[in-house]
């Protein structure tokens, strides 16, 4: 985490997303003077509306950037992250793990975390939980809930099975006394 954050606040990464930025004004540009010079050539350039470019509707809030200052595609992300799981099953063949397989594990620690340390039930936590992890509806976080719901249910019932264990084990120790 500590990397990651570092790496957030680098001084090449602002350049590199201020280069982003030019990138896409230059095409933007580019696109209103393509159409400006369509509306012209058909004479209708009285209708033609130059559409002003806003900084704040490109920003796409990604951490990672290529050295074009962009964003990189989610099929280059997975291309890469296909050739490292192949690189880690050539020492470990039966290791399979995909990238959404992150934020399954994080969306369950973080459940469980807020629960132990707010003392709340799973259930109160899913419109936040589904707030963090970017869900249009909590239908798609209910499986971290019910599978939380679940591994807390079985672990209750394994401590009870314990419990009745060991009163067992004690009354037939006592019973040979």
């Amino acid at each position: 985490m500590l990397e990651l954050h570092e790496y957030l606040h680098k001084e090449g990464r602002a350049e590199l997303l201020k280069k982003g930025m030019n990138k896409l004004m230059f095409r933007h540009q580019k696109e209103m003077e393509m159409q400006r010079a369509f509306h012209a050539e058909n004479g209708s350039l009285s209708s033609f509306q130059e559409v002003e470019f806003k900084e704040e509707d490109h920003l796409h809030g990604r951490l990672f950037i290529h050295d074009g200052g962009l964003p990189y595609s989610k099929k280059s992300i997975s291309v890469f992250m296909s050739e490292i799981r192949s690189e880690i099953r050539k020492s470990y063949p039966n290791w399979y793990y995909r990238p959404h397989d992150l934020r399954s594990t994080f969306a369950t620690l973080w459940l469980m975390e807020q629960a132990t340390r707010r003392r709340l039930m799973f259930d109160i936590l899913m419109q936040e939980l589904a707030a963090l992890m970017g869900h249009n509806s909590t239908s798609t976080t209910e499986k971290y809930i019910n599978f939380c719901n679940n591994n807390e249910a079985s672990r209750h019932f394994a401590l009870a099975q314990n419990r009745l264990a060991n009163l067992a084990v004690r009354k037939k120790d006592n019973d040979r006394i």
